[in-house]
């Protein structure tokens, strides 16, 4: 008999368990989707923008309607993020949910005043991905979210994708939340940014924030971008265009785009660290009549864009060293991995300034096309 009853409890356990998987669910329609946040300074405070989808003007109401608005933007001010993402629920008719969230801007203002303190609710909530793309614009956030943009009728959305392009392609920086709160939290590392501004029909990526730890401290433009990105994180950065003539006063550029890239840095002798950047490319535009079949041509190309790469990388360098005074490369994280004795015998934090840092570029074009 008391068998029989504990096989019947056991089935009954078995039938139930099942269906207890959704006692906490909460329907979409029930949650307000956040996908993007624009923080600005407002006075002594501070302004949250968020940005949430309007379904029905998305996909079309009952009667074919849409038309309106494909999102709407909410701002209030507050001392902390979790003041005012309460703000804004007490103006909004369902939760805010944050599991959507695709994009956070910082103003300019917030950028260089620091943006550690708003990491933290973000990193705690459960519901916000890590992967959440971490922006900066040289103006204010809240217009950027507000700004009409023809391409798409969602700004998250666009910025998110433009930024992820960039990524693919490997000329603009993958920085997310994790990498964000990451570089802050560690001592022989420093943030970077994307930063965007608005143009007449969108926005447009203008290069890189740099910081020191949570503090917005100047910014590389796209061309500059392409050293720091190539050193720091093994991509291609833009292509570049060098002079090009044929000694009969015609003048003309050739453009270089990158298609592997392959870098080293080490320690010669104890005296100095050095970066050696090997790129291979291919030509993808000639607008002067030399002709490239010619077996010393390629050779004097490559030199001459191994000189363009190696100058601009060297002002970009001297910058990080004499007007930053900050390892915006990364490279004091490399140097302790590997020569941890050379990284305490410079006290690199406090010595970046001072550290000799050589530099070496070797350029391979693999391809030029069809026409030479």
């Amino acid at each position: 008999m008391n068998k029989r009853i504990l096989c019947n409890l056991l089935c009954l356990v078995i039938m139930v368990v099942p269906l207890i998987g959704c006692w906490d669910m909460e329907e979409i329609e029930d949650r307000n989707q956040v996908i993007a946040m624009g923080i600005d300074k407002k006075g002594k405070e501070f302004e949250l923008t968020i940005q949430m989808p309007v379904p029905i003007n998305i996909v079309g109401g009952k009667a074919g309607g849409g038309g309106g608005k494909a999102v709407e933007t909410f701002s209030e001010t507050g001392s902390s993020l979790t003041q005012m993402i309460a703000k804004l629920q007490e103006q909004v008719n369902r939760r805010l949910f944050l599991g959507h969230l695709r994009v956070v801007i910082f103003g300019e203002d917030v950028a260089k005043d620091g943006v550690y303190r708003f990491l933290d609710l973000l990193m705690r909530t459960p519901d916000v991905s890590r992967k959440v793309k971490m922006v900066t614009t040289s103006g204010k956030a809240k217009d950027i979210l507000n700004h009409p943009i023809e391409m798409d009728k969602i700004n998250s959305t666009f910025i998110d994708s433009m930024i992820q392009t960039g990524i693919t392609f490997k000329s603009m920086t993958s920085t997310i939340l994790a990498d964000l709160v990451s570089d802050i939290e560690n001592k022989k590392r420093q943030p970077i940014l994307n930063e965007l501004v608005m143009n007449k029909k969108g926005y447009r990526w203008v290069g890189i924030s740099l910081f020191k730890k949570d503090r917005k401290i100047g910014r590389l433009n796209t061309i500059e971008a392409t050293p720091l990105l190539q050193i720091r994180e093994q991509k291609f950065g833009d292509p570049i265009k060098i002079n090009c003539s044929t000694g009969a006063g015609e003048k003309g550029t050739i453009e270089f785009r990158p298609i592997d890239i392959e870098k080293d840095i080490s320690v010669i002798k104890n005296r100095m660290v050095r970066i050696a950047i090997e790129i291979e490319g291919e030509i993808v535009e000639k607008t002067c009549n030399l002709n490239l079949s010619k077996r010393q041509t390629i050779p004097r190309i490559e030199q001459k864009i191994r000189s363009k790469y190696h100058e601009l990388a060297r002002r970009v360098i001297n910058r990080a060293q004499r007007q930053y005074q900050t390892d915006i490369f990364n490279l004091g994280a490399h140097v302790y991995a590997f020569h941890p004795g050379f990284y305490r015998q410079h006290n690199w934090s406090h010595n970046f300034a001072n550290i000799p840092i050589q530099l070496v570029y070797k350029i391979h074009i693999r391809r030029f096309g069809l026409d030479s």
